[in-house]
């Protein structure tokens, strides 16, 4: 767009250090999937579009980043936005990439979800069962396993 104002607020969205620029982009990916999850989006698809594009942009500044809690998050919303869509071959890479930086019950469950969305029930218990051994009393974990086992069977 050639309009000055326009143009002002888009180099606004890439002032700043790489985290924190990555951290404004990591927030609003966040708010437009946060409108379509809670059911506040007017227009899903578009919201879908615009959170992937956030957090894709956000993941541009990755060699830069200091904050490893920071990468750990964008990879996370963008493979929440993508098991919303799908996309699962994409959450199970973003998953993947969000556990190098964090080991969380969270990119364990989604990481397995997404491998029993494709039917890979073998697969899924596999990612249960890593993420067992590092938070062996999860509910969320036991119940995915138990979940891609009873569907394997």
């Amino acid at each position: 767009l050639e309009m000055p104002e326009f143009q002002a607020l888009a180099a606004l969205l890439h002032d700043g250090t790489p985290d924190e620029v990555a951290k404004n982009f990591m927030n609003h990916g966040y708010d437009y999937l946060n409108k379509v999850v809670l059911k506040e989006s007017k227009n899903s698809e578009q919201d879908i579009e615009q959170a992937i594009y956030c957090f894709d942009e956000g993941l541009e500044y990755k060699k830069d980043i200091k904050d490893q809690g920071l990468l750990y998050q964008l990879h996370m919303g963008r493979a929440k936005t993508n098991i919303l869509i799908g996309q699962f071959g994409r959450t199970k890479e973003d998953c993947l990439e969000a556990l190098k930086y964090r080991d969380t019950e969270q990119a364990y469950i989604i990481l397995a979800r997404s491998r029993i969305f494709v039917e890979r029930y073998r697969e899924a218990v596999e990612h249960a069962e890593k993420g067992l051994k590092r938070i062996p009393d999860s509910k969320g974990l036991l119940a995915v396993r138990k979940q891609a086992k009873d569907m394997e069977a």
